[in-house]
């Protein structure tokens, strides 16, 4: 399933419609992301991997992040669920 940020990438992600999977469904999650510094860390991580072992696929840094709570899988997101996630979101700030 694809992933989408509310708020971050204005409707839009990297692989299709937002927030919607190939299959059409949606998983909705709440997910930690690292700072710009650990992304650069992970890629020069990823590229030395790379060369040691001749990958030729980059990481997608976009993505990178740690799933902490799933709330839901969605044929159609639920306006009510997502409020209620962005409600709950802006209360751990």
């Amino acid at each position: 399933m694809d992933q989408i940020s509310f708020d971050f990438d204005h409707g839009q992600n990297r692989r299709g419609r937002a927030g919607e999977s190939r299959n059409g469904g949606h998983r909705l999650f709440f997910a930690l992301r690292p700072a710009t510094t650990v992304e650069r860390q992970a890629a020069s991580i990823a590229d030395d991997y790379g060369k040691t072992f001749c990958l030729s696929a980059t990481p997608r840094l976009t993505t990178l992040h740690v799933s902490v709570i799933g709330i839901g899988d969605y044929d159609v997101l639920p306006e009510d669920v997502i409020f209620a996630a962005r409600q709950a979101g802006a209360t751990g700030s």
